[in-house]
Order: C-alpha cells, then structure tokens, then sequence
C-alpha cells in the first residue's frame, strides 16, 4: 500500500493508564478508500454496551478474525496500527478476540461501558471527515465515573487504551451529516 505518513503520538493519563492517541498513521486517499469500504458492509442492529441495557441495540458489522489477516484493507489497517502501537503501548502477550465496525446516526444512544478485560482495545475512527459541530467524541471516565476525557474522531485516529477504563461512543449531533463510523480492534491479555 502507497501514501503512507508518519504517525504521531500523544499520550493522555487516565488515572495510571495512559491512553494513546496516534494520529498521521494513513495518508488522507486511503482514509477515505477504507471509509468507502466500511460504507458498503451489512450493517445489523446487533449489539449493545451492557447486560442491562439489551432493549438499546447499535448498529454493527461484525468481521471474522479470519478476514483482520485475508482481506488486504483490514490486513493493512491493522498491520499498520499494530506496529505504531508496539512502539508507543509494549503489550503483555495479547490475543486478537473481536474486531468490529459501528455506526452511530444522530438519536442514537451510547452507554459508558468496559471492553474485554483484562485486554486492550484500539478504536479507529474511519471518517475522512469530521466537523467539529458533529460531535461524536469517544467519552473516558475515571475510576469514579467522572468523565475526563473526550476523543475527537479526527479522520483516521486511533485511540489505544485498557479494556477496562470506562468509556462510550460519541453520538453524531443533529448536524451531522454522516453516520460516525469506527473499527474497534479488541485483544484479550494471555
């Protein structure tokens, strides 16, 4: 793949645990040529983000894990990430256990909610454009439930962080012309 960058790191601390924001890791064509696929898969009204709240489903596309090392855009995606990862988060030996796609429409509802523990999840924000009226910022909570920090989905970031820090997906503001798409990546610690 052509039209690589050099990525860029910034580190937030959440508590102990530091949350990674890498950004410049995928030129803007092949941000928008991975967008434009995510925009074709069947999306189901499949998941939610805790037991108790089953009866609030989110749009999904779920991948085989086969497909993150046959299909040569995931494959890239999360060759890429991977190694910007290793350099900015070392990792106790992981197990790639989900990945998925999610779209939020304006309406939607989003709920603080941990990924699998003990694990880490990197979170990429596919759109290749993002208004800042358009919210949808990914929400991290402190051990009391305070939030502390919002995530912009800035068009081709990638936010790596525990599984178990608490957090949620933004929801796309009335302005919003577009459904806010990301591709969560989520590892279980072996």
């Amino acid at each position: 793949m052509t039209n690589l960058t050099e990525p860029t790191y910034k580190t937030r601390q959440l508590e102990d645990r530091p949350l990674i924001l890498i950004d410049d890791l995928f030129g803007e064509d092949f941000v928008r040529l991975f967008d434009r696929f995510l925009k074709t898969l069947p999306f189901k009204l499949a998941d939610y983000d805790v037991e108790d709240s089953q009866h609030v489903l989110h749009w999904i596309h779920e991948f085989s894990l086969k497909e993150v090392t046959t299909h040569p855009l995931l494959q890239f995606v999360h060759s890429r990430i991977q190694s910007a990862t290793e350099k900015a988060y070392p990792e106790p030996r992981v197990r790639l256990e989900r990945v998925h796609c999610n779209t939020s429409l304006y309406g939607d509802i989003q709920l603080p909610h941990y990924d699998i523990t003990p694990g880490v999840t990197w979170l990429y924000y596919s759109n290749p454009v993002w208004e800042a009226n358009w919210m949808g910022e990914t929400i991290f909570y402190d051990s009391h439930g305070e939030p502390i920090y919002a995530v912009f989905p800035k068009p081709g970031r990638v936010v790596v962080f525990a599984a178990d820090i608490l957090h949620r997906g933004g929801v796309p503001s009335r302005d919003c012309v577009e459904a806010r798409r990301s591709v969560a990546f989520k590892f279980l610690r072996i």
